[in-house]
């Protein structure tokens, strides 16, 4: 059976906070308020940015912060983090980050606009690869569900590990 409940933990970056930490910091701390409310389940937590030009770039709020983010990944080669962490009944947790390079070319005012228009920007951590963008995106190196957002081959790794002891 598999349930989604949201971790209500504050998400603010730390003080001179390197981006591996932070989504690995965050991951688990949504995974262990989930378990602690339900002691008996496996529990995924997980938090994905993107690290670009020495910025930690998390969702857009508004279309001008949007806007503000496409135009510092446009021509950029930048890295798509996501940590995820695992809690369970049987096991200590397991906490991991995955990262993905992505190459972007330069992006054209229109091109910006049009993303912008489609709300491409919405609740994701910049953009959706497997939407407009795609069609933008140079090269990747590493996994791309890790750009959509889970790792889903590095997680039922864990699983399996966890799961067989």
């Amino acid at each position: 059976n598999i349930e989604t409940q949201e971790a209500d933990i504050d998400e603010s970056i730390l003080p001179k906070e390197k981006p591996t930490h932070y989504v690995k910091r965050v991951a688990l701390a949504k995974a262990m308020e989930v378990a602690a409310k339900n002691p008996n389940a496996y529990v995924i937590g997980a938090d994905t940015v993107i690290f670009a030009r020495g910025q930690i770039v998390r969702k857009a709020y508004s279309v001008a912060e949007a806007r503000q983010k496409l135009h510092l990944l446009s021509g950029s080669h930048h890295i798509a983090m996501t940590g995820y962490a695992i809690c369970s009944p049987n096991h200590p947790p397991i906490n991991r980050v995955i990262k993905t390079r992505v190459i972007l070319k330069k992006m054209t005012e229109d091109e910006i606009e049009a993303l912008i228009q489609a709300g491409e920007w919405k609740n994701v951590a910049a953009y959706k690869i497997e939407g407009m963008l795609s069609a933008l995106v140079k090269k990747i190196h590493g996994s791309y569900p890790n750009i959509v957002g889970l790792p889903v081959y590095n997680i039922a790794e864990d699983l399996k590990k966890i799961m067989k002891k």
